[in-house]
């Protein structure tokens, strides 16, 4: 306590003795300036400002000459040149040459006195220049050339050749579709995702359980729905086997998506070897850059390049038609026998667990957001879902297996080549129980027509 107070004491003292120096030095300097050095100042003003006066003199000059009177209102203009100077009568026309003053006698008072025209015409000038430089630099300096109103269409326009994911959103507005069908809807809710899917056989009402169930019913501010839906654990499996993928084996059997995202990831991981040179460490740091960039340039390039691209009502996964695998899988291929990915693939048996755990390893360094990849959500929405969930306290279901089975690899600190969607299920009912159903026949299966159904 009592070091900061002294701390801001001393400050208080700085401060005051710069103030005296500057109030005691500037007019010592000024007064010792004029005594030593007087008649070269006046010398040096004299020529400079008389310079500055002369069409002034002669437009005096020629006034007298014309009228015959001495233009009196003009010598408010002319004074460093007839008092400063004071000029030879007979020299009249060539005056700083003949000047017939006595400068050792001029005190400051008369000295200052006679350079206040030219100082002003100085101080206009400059103060021009000064307001042309500051209208340039309104037009010109993009701290101030953006100060300017924006709705959200003309602010992506203007940062678009800077920033390409605008550039994508200029071609592609997110806000002409629907979100909540077709191929460029939000991701799925629970409820959402199991309604689409046709997972429901029927509701069964609600009871407390046990304890747990007891403490959840009696703190929630929405009690549980009387109701919650029972759902075909087969349909649900097929559903997860679908989601989670192909077993790991070799770069090629990946699919174009999955190098893609191997290409990013699999050499980032690979950075967090402290082993690592620094060389190969920035290498890696600036693909990874490079990579972000090429994947912006090349869904646009797709983006801009087929109309039927964009096309709401295609559910299907879209093609890497533009994305060239072969330099991709190069990238993967040069790290795939890595000791940080042998490390990883001996603890996941599928493409997209190992995936889930190059990306944590990767987040390790600084966070790659999702958003860097929000292309890959208009080309295949479960890759989309896997990147999202990474680091999420609950996950999107429409990659709910990868992230299943991850978590009982985790768990166990082993591949596990049978697929275990456990968590994903347990998790699924739990979530489904916190929703109202107030439809509940909207989540079954349509009976069936007339002319469908058969007689045995």
């Amino acid at each position: 306590m009592s070091n900061n107070h002294n701390a801001s004491h001393g400050s208080t003292d700085d401060t005051l003795i710069l103030i005296g120096v500057l109030c005691v030095g500037i007019p010592l300097l000024v007064f010792g300036g004029w005594k030593i050095g007087k008649v070269a100042i006046i010398t040096i003003t004299r020529n400079v400002y008389g310079l500055i006066e002369l069409p002034f003199y002669y437009l005096q000059l020629f006034i007298q000459k014309i009228t015959g009177s001495n233009a009196g209102y003009l010598d408010f203009t002319t004074n460093a040149i007839t008092k400063l100077c004071y000029p030879d009568p007979n020299h009249a026309m060539n005056p700083l040459m003949h000047c017939t003053a006595n400068l050792k006698v001029v005190p400051f008072s008369f000295y200052s006195e006679n350079c206040i025209f030219p100082t002003i015409l100085i101080g206009a000038l400059l103060v021009g220049w000064i307001w042309y430089k500051h209208a340039i630099n309104l037009k010109y300096l993009p701290d101030t050339r953006y100060v300017q109103e924006h709705d959200l269409e003309s602010l992506i326009g203007e940062l678009g050749s800077y920033q390409p994911h605008l550039r994508y959103i200029q071609r592609f507005i997110q806000s002409n579709y629907a979100t909540d069908k077709g191929f460029y809807r939000l991701l799925l809710s629970p409820r959402e995702f199991i309604k689409i899917h046709n997972l429901v056989y029927g509701f069964r009402k609600y009871e407390i359980e046990n304890a747990e169930d007891f403490d959840d019913f009696k703190g929630s501010n929405s009690p549980k729905d009387d109701a919650y839906p029972l759902l075909d654990q087969s349909k649900f499996e097929k559903l997860m086997m679908h989601q989670l993928g192909q077993m790991l084996d070799k770069p090629s059997n990946l699919s174009d998506g999955e190098i893609i995202l191997y290409a990013l990831f699999l050499p980032m991981a690979c950075a967090t070897d402290e082993r690592m040179s620094d060389k190969e460490f920035k290498k890696i740091k600036a693909q990874k850059d490079m990579l972000l960039h090429y994947f912006w340039d090349k869904a646009i390039e797709h983006l801009t390049s087929e109309k039927a691209f964009i096309n709401p009502k295609n559910y299907e996964p879209r093609e890497f038609k533009y994305f060239e695998r072969k330099r991709l899988q190069k990238i993967v291929e040069r790290y795939w026998n890595h000791p940080v990915a042998k490390e990883v693939f001996s603890k996941h048996a599928y493409v997209r667990t190992a995936l889930i755990a190059l990306i944590y390893k990767t987040r390790t360094l600084g966070v790659l957001a999702p958003c860097e990849l929000r292309w890959l959500r208009n080309y295949d929405r479960t890759l989309w879902a896997l990147v999202q969930n990474v680091g999420r306290p609950s996950v999107y279901v429409e990659q709910l297996a990868a992230f299943s089975h991850y978590t009982s690899e985790a768990y166990y600190h082993r591949r596990k080549i049978s697929p275990d969607f456990s968590y994903g299920w347990n998790g699924l009912l739990e979530s489904l129980k916190q929703y109202r159903y107030a439809d509940p026949h909207v989540y079954l299966p349509a009976p069936p027509k007339a002319n469908e159904i058969t007689v045995n």
